[in-house]
């Protein structure tokens, strides 16, 4: 079973089986840095891109139909297996009670336009991740407008990259 986050600038992957014996993580693969993963767990392949594009469900057409949107930023995946006795679910609330939504903006605007930006981006992820069945109280989200950049906002590609919304570690 396959379960994902996808929010703007930062997109977490996480794919879960069950595994039904103490196992030695993949060679090169490490934890995530914002969510500790189920005891006995292991890793069985791991990627990271420093940015990439990925195709996210996002809702559902008049005709029931998913819809899908391309969604960029940082990526990380994560392949693990679980010990026995796991339930997806229980991995899967591990996974969403462990992160805080952080929104970004580029420096482009004035700074109090940029806050209530961030604040507003961060806002709706958190209305979405409601949405689709996260308690509201184990999510807080937290505008930081254009005072943590992760590129130069002296060109486009910089800026594109600043404009983000982040899960964070609670």
């Amino acid at each position: 079973m396959k379960y994902t986050a996808a929010m703007f600038g930062l997109t977490l992957m996480l794919s879960l089986t069950c595994a039904f014996a103490q196992e030695q993580d993949a060679e090169g693969c490490k934890d995530s840095p914002l969510i500790q993963r189920m005891p006995g767990s292991a890793i069985h392949s791991c990627e990271h891109k420093e940015f990439d594009s990925v195709q996210m469900p996002v809702g559902k057409n008049a005709d029931g139909d998913p819809v899908t949107k391309d969604i960029e930023g940082e990526k990380w995946y994560w392949d693990m297996g679980n010990r026995e006795g796991l339930s997806d679910v229980q991995v899967y609330r591990n996974f969403l009670n462990a992160l805080r939504v952080e929104g970004h903006t580029d420096n482009q605007g004035s700074a109090a336009a940029n806050q209530a930006l961030s604040e507003k981006r961060a806002q709706a992820v958190v209305a979405w991740l409601t949405s689709h069945g996260v308690a509201a109280a184990r999510l807080t989200a937290k505008g930081f407008g254009q005072t943590k950049p992760v590129a130069d906002n002296a060109a486009e590609e910089g800026r594109a990259k600043n404009r983000r919304v982040e899960l964070a570690k609670q």
